[in-house]
């Protein structure tokens, strides 16, 4: 069966258990969207018709219905459709809230503050605050994705040559503690190696250790 062979493949990237989806690769949000249209599936029309809106990313849900009651239905529901691939709801981002006592978190506008300008010397200045902000909004919200939201806005910006070598140090420290942002950290560095940056050895190292880590 296609899905066995789907398993075995997941569980020869975790050394033959089978203990969830490896985070990182893109080929992990691919089969985690095969698993999750297949628990919407199971969760049945008659429940997600009792939605007034919603957000779906990746394998996170926002949910809103008009009672608590029709909320309460609804999770529990996906509780069981989620259990049935012998998996769970992550239980510390698992809530139901009133809307009315709902306030958005802070640290998205607290990163969308911080600036890095484009000349060298306020750069330069610019990228250790906002790499020490974020890392400090990150260990204080654990279960949020602060790394991934975060490491998106100085690739907007041109980072002069200059300063690459507190940049890339930055990178690599991102990605070392937060594997979900691996991707993200390698498109960049790829990016400005094209442009002709000066990589250093410490890519070489970490690229060497991440596999020494994680083969089989």
């Amino acid at each position: 069966m296609f899905g066995n062979f789907i398993d075995a493949l997941m569980r020869s990237c975790q050394d033959g258990q089978t203990i969830g989806i490896p985070v990182g690769p893109d080929t992990s949000r691919i089969i985690s969207e095969f698993i999750l249209c297949a628990v919407e599936q199971q969760v049945g029309q008659s429940n997600f018709a009792k939605l007034t809106a919603d957000y779906h990313y990746m394998d996170d849900f926002f949910l809103c219905f008009s009672s608590h009651v029709d909320a309460e239905a609804f999770l529990a529901a996906l509780r069981d459709a989620i259990l049935a691939f012998d998996l769970q709801l992550n239980a510390s981002k698992t809530r139901i809230i009133n809307a009315l006592e709902f306030n958005e978190e802070r640290w998205p506008g607290d990163i969308t503050q911080l600036r890095i300008r484009a000349r060298s010397h306020n750069q330069r200045r610019d990228l250790m605050r906002f790499f020490s902000e974020s890392i400090r909004l990150a260990k204080s919200w654990p279960d949020e994705s602060i790394s991934s939201f975060s490491i998106r806005k100085p690739s907007r910006v041109l980072i002069e040559k200059a300063n690459w070598d507190i940049y890339e140090p930055f990178l690599l420290r991102i990605a070392r503690e937060n594997s979900n942002c691996l991707d993200s950290v390698v498109k960049i560095i790829c990016t400005y190696a094209a442009a002709g940056y000066p990589i250093g050895a410490r890519v070489k190292e970490f690229s060497e250790a991440m596999i020494e880590e994680h083969a089989p």
